[in-house]
C-alpha cells in the first residue's frame, strides 16, 4: 500500500490557523477511506514555512523507519532511499547505527549535488522546518 502525502504553504497574509493540518488529515483519510479499508497512521507536522501530511499504511515485513528526528531537526522520506548509506559512505558522512536518515538530512542542509548523484534514486524526502522536497517527484 502507498503512503499518501500532502505539502502547502500558506500566503505570508495567512496564520497556520487558517489551514489547520489536522483538519486537512482528517479530509485525506475520508477521501481515501476506500482505498485503505482501516485509516492508516498519520503524521502532520506544521512548521512556519508550510505544512505536510502523510498517512503511512505501513509496509508488512518492512523494518526500517520512514522519518528520523534529531534535536536539530526531521526528515521524512516518501519513498525510503535504499542505497542510502553507500551514498553516505560515498561522501564521507558519518551515520549513527540505524539513523541514516538524519546523516541524510545533514547532507541536504548544504551543497548537495555531490550526495544527490550518489543515490540511485532519490524521489523525495521532506526537510526539517522549512518543509521542503528535495529530490524527484513523479506523479503515479
Amino acid at each position: 500500500m502507498n503512503n499518501v502525502f500532502l505539502m502547502w504553504r500558506l500566503l505570508p497574509s495567512h496564520t497556520p490557523a487558517a489551514l489547520p493540518g489536522e483538519a486537512v488529515a482528517a479530509r485525506l483519510v475520508t477521501i481515501f477511506d476506500t482505498v485503505y479499508g482501516a485509516p492508516p497512521p498519520v503524521t502532520v507536522r506544521e512548521e512556519l514555512h508550510g505544512s505536510v501530511v502523510l498517512l503511512e499504511p505501513g509496509i508488512e515485513n518492512w523494518r526500517l523507519p520512514f522519518s528520523e528526528e534529531d534535536p536539530t531537526g526531521w526528515i521524512h522520506a516518501i519513498d525510503y532511499p535504499l542505497d542510502v548509506n553507500v551514498a553516505l559512505d560515498e561522501v564521507g558522512l558519518a551515520s549513527a547505527p540505524g539513523r541514516p536518515l538524519s546523516a541524510l538530512r545533514r547532507g541536504l542542509s548544504g551543497p548537495s549535488e555531490q550526495l544527490l548523484r550518489h543515490l540511485a534514486r532519490l524521489q523525495a524526502v521532506v526537510l526539517d522546518q522549512r518543509v521542503r522536497v528535495v529530490g524527484e517527484v513523479r506523479r503515479q
